[in-house]
């Protein structure tokens, strides 16, 4: 699925965002643009491990996946929806 680390240009948090439909990376991004700017962007699956993987990168924010992102995508999907098989069949792993 298509990811964005948005970075809140006020406290300077990083906030993931997914996108599980036909949209850009930029679009998605752009949802956020009066409170966030993007930081890192790519795609994020769960291996059979049960860990999280980042790999490639938004052509249309030209971002690629920064260090710590696959953490920080695990750290949430823990805690919200990522986990469910339904929504992402590699949780059931």
């Amino acid at each position: 699925m298509k990811y964005v680390i948005l970075r809140h240009l006020t406290t300077g948090a990083l906030e993931p965002v997914f996108c599980l439909t036909p949209m850009s990376h930029a679009d998605l991004a752009g949802a956020f643009h009066r409170t966030h700017a993007p930081a890192s962007a790519g795609f994020c699956d769960k291996q059979l491990s049960g860990r999280w993987r980042v790999s490639g990168r938004s052509s249309s924010l030209n971002l690629g996946p920064a260090e710590g992102d696959a953490l920080l995508i695990e750290v949430i999907a823990r805690s919200t929806l990522l986990l469910d098989p339904e929504l992402n069949p590699g949780a059931a792993a």
